[in-house]
C-alpha cells in the first residue's frame, strides 16, 4: 500500500457528497469523498478509485469492490455534509452497496487529526 496518499481527500465546494471510512491493518484510518468523479458515483467507485490511488489490488464482484489482500478494509461508508467555510463535517447514513454505516471509530480517527474542524456523527441523519 502506497504510504504517501493524504489521510482525507477534501472537496473543493462544501455540500452533501458519498463518503467511504477505510482501515489499514496498521492502524491508519482513510477517509475518501465523491467530489470530482463524474456523477452519480456510487461508494463502489470511490472504494476502486481509492484502492487505484493506494496501489492495493482488488478484485470486482457483483457484491462490490474488494482488496485481494489484507492490508485494508472498508471500515464504513454513507454521507458527508461537509462546510468548508465553518470547517465542520457531519457525517451519516450508510452504504446500500456494502450493507455497512458510518464508523463511529472512524470518525473519532478522523477527527483527531484534524483538530480545526468540528467533525461529528449523526447515526439519526439519512439525508
Amino acid at each position: 500500500m502506497n504510504q504517501d496518499i493524504p489521510t482525507v481527500n477534501c472537496p473543493a465546494e462544501s455540500g452533501v457528497h458519498k463518503v467511504v471510512q477505510f482501515l489499514a491493518k496498521d492502524g491508519k484510518h482513510y477517509l475518501r469523498i465523491n467530489f470530482g468523479m463524474e456523477a452519480p458515483i456510487h461508494h463502489i467507485g470511490i472504494v476502486s478509485a481509492f484502492f487505484d490511488e493506494a496501489g492495493i489490488e482488488y478484485i470486482t464482484t457483483h457484491k462490490g469492490v474488494f482488496p485481494k489482500g489484507k492490508e485494508i478494509e472498508i471500515e464504513g461508508a454513507g454521507k458527508i455534509d461537509i462546510s468548508l467555510e465553518n470547517r465542520t463535517a457531519e457525517l451519516f447514513g450508510e452504504s446500500t452497496d456494502y450493507k455497512v454505516e458510518i464508523s463511529q471509530k472512524g470518525v473519532e480517527a478522523i477527527r483527531q487529526e484534524y483538530p480545526g474542524w468540528t467533525i461529528s456523527h449523526n447515526p439519526r441523519r439519512f439525508k
